[in-house]
């Protein structure tokens, strides 16, 4: 059971990782992915986990802001999503 669990956090830790990766290229575009990726796996864990947990915070606070402004302000906020990560 432990070890099902621990596979299942390191999953979920590896794509809320690539998530923020991929947030973060899409903001920094002169910068390649890889790169960002790079180094962000070069720092250690404490500092990978707190780059992912802010970027994340960061994500769900600004729904939050759009969800202030309806089902339009969503949709704003989902399709600028979109073209970051694009």
């Amino acid at each position: 059971m432990a070890q099902t669990a621990r596979q299942i956090k390191k999953r979920i830790g590896l794509t809320a990782r690539n998530v923020a990766v991929t947030l973060i290229a899409g903001v920094c575009r002169w910068v390649p992915i890889e790169e960002i990726n790079a180094r962000i796996c070069a720092r250690p864990m404490r500092d990978q986990v707190l780059i992912t947990v802010g970027v994340l915070a960061i994500l769900a606070g600004l729904s939050l802001l759009a969800a202030q402004f309806g089902w339009i302000g969503m949709l704003v906020f989902w399709l600028a999503v979109i073209v970051i990560a694009n």
